[in-house]
């Protein structure tokens, strides 16, 4: 057991560590709400149960914020660097959708020369790309979505990994680094 500082205001409980190494498995909300006066904080002795829920809060808000900005990384698909954010992922998967149109009635759904450009997307590099069948198109709107539901299941994996876990030391093994899709 620890001993830390800890705040209540009405049902949300803020922790700061005072004694444990760099806080390391508490949140150390003291750095996020520094107006708090000192005489407001009692100290008190955490349970290894409560030490062990806010190591695994941590671990997996940092598992969030690492998806996060993977998908904001992007992937590269034949050689160009394409967005992955949540907005182009809308996009793209319409224009998936309109590209399979063209494919069963091209009259009804021309593919070429729209005023939409469904056949042109813009890369990381801000450079047009121009896919020039739907069959194209279909391809890299389904890697670019292959990625994401990769980065998805990594995220998932990595969560079920956390909250499996009995002891401190075990959330602290865990590499939330490696083994991501690129």
């Amino acid at each position: 057991m620890k001993i830390v500082r800890q705040i209540s205001t009405g049902d949300i409980l803020y922790r700061e560590a005072t004694d444990f190494a760099a806080g390391k498995g508490i949140l150390n909300t003291r750095l996020l709400f520094p107006e708090i006066p000192e005489n407001d904080m009692e100290e008190t002795t955490l349970t290894e149960a409560e030490l062990l829920a806010d190591a695994k809060i941590a671990k997996i808000t940092a598992v969030k914020t690492l998806m996060e900005t993977k998908f904001k990384a992007g992937h590269t698909y034949n050689g160009n660097p394409y967005q992955c954010s949540r907005d182009s992922q809308f996009e793209i998967m319409a224009r998936f959708n309109y590209a399979v149109q063209s494919k069963a009635n091209a009259v009804t759904f021309p593919w070429s020369g729209q005023p939409e450009n469904f056949d042109k997307w813009r890369d990381s590099n801000n450079v047009t790309q121009t896919f020039a069948t739907p069959d194209d198109y279909i391809a890299f709107a389904k890697a670019i979505n292959s990625h994401c539901n990769l980065l998805v299941l990594k995220a998932m994996a990595l969560k079920d990994a956390i909250n499996a876990c009995t002891t401190i030391a075990q959330v602290d093994a865990i590499d939330i680094n490696t083994g991501w899709p690129e």
